[in-house]
């Protein structure tokens, strides 16, 4: 749903998605294989960018954390910081590198 679905439906429907998608984990016994597999999903998600909202993913990770603690959800909350991190940095370097290169070519051409 993440990657083709909640593109083509408006913010209500997704919430709505989610909630039943909570509905279900509740039925789940074994809660600590779903998360291996959601964790396991989640973070190839965040790694190659194909999540359609973050809005959606935090969403899920706080209906999970309502439903069985913070402990469960900690290794997800770290994993969406450290990609927000990590997109921050990446964009700073890059502006910084524009910038050095523009001050670069303004040095070599007063020379």
């Amino acid at each position: 749903m993440f990657k083709k679905e909640f593109k083509t439906i408006n913010e209500v429907e997704i919430n709505e998605k989610i909630d039943r998608v909570i509905q279900i984990f509740r039925y789940l016994l074994d809660k600590d294989v779903f998360e291996g597999f959601y964790v396991n999903s989640f973070a190839k998600r965040l790694l190659e960018a194909q999540s359609f909202s973050d809005e959606a993913e935090m969403a899920v990770v706080t209906k999970l954390k309502e439903e069985c603690g913070s402990t469960f959800t900690q290794r997800l909350e770290i994993m969406f910081k450290d990609i927000k991190m990590s997109d921050e940095v990446c964009l700073e370097f890059k502006n910084n590198h524009a910038s050095n290169t523009i001050n670069n070519s303004n040095m070599d051409q007063l020379q």
